[in-house]
């Protein structure tokens, strides 16, 4: 699962030619730069992770292990259709340990993903989605999940593309 983010330290950041024929610089400033006010720190991915982190799940089934994020307050999760495959339903522990039963919804093989409905009445923390509109190319992704059975594991990569039609 993925969580967008704007980067900028705040800082200045120049940009100049090296070329002898050509003579440009290009001035970036902390004011040119949308800040997201909820991860402005020094430190985007661990802001992101720990704001999240609650709001992973490990899934288990018959046949391996994998996670997901918890998108509304009833309990809905969102993860691989992989991670789910061939299960009706599936085994939830919550970030605080508290395990529960998951029912598969429903699952697209072709864009690799499913949606699982946690069962009890228990307190979900929703994670928070950027939306379409506000994502853009360059910006910092990050991914909290369960591979393997290592919990809570992140990563961080950019946003390679927006709205691009994959071939299935």
């Amino acid at each position: 699962m993925l969580i967008g983010l704007i980067i900028n330290s705040g800082d200045t950041n120049q940009v100049t030619n090296a070329s002898p024929k050509i003579s440009s610089q290009l001035t970036i400033s902390s004011e040119d730069v949308e800040r997201s006010p909820s991860f402005a720190s020094d430190e985007p991915v661990a802001s992101v992770a720990e704001t999240v982190a609650p709001s992973v799940v490990r899934i288990d089934t018959a046949t391996g292990t994998g996670s997901g994020i918890i998108y509304d307050e009833n309990g809905s999760v969102v993860t691989n259709a992989h991670v789910v495959l061939g299960a009706d339903t599936v085994e939830i522990q919550l970030a605080d340990g508290t395990r529960a039963t998951g029912k598969v919804l429903g699952s697209d093989p072709a864009v690799d993903i499913a949606i699982v409905q946690i069962e009890g009445n228990l307190n979900f923390r929703k994670a928070t989605f950027a939306t379409l509109d506000t994502i853009r190319v360059g910006q910092l992704a990050v991914a909290i999940g369960s591979p393997f059975g290592l919990e809570q594991s992140v990563t961080a990569g950019i946003v390679s593309a927006v709205n691009r039609a994959v071939p299935t």
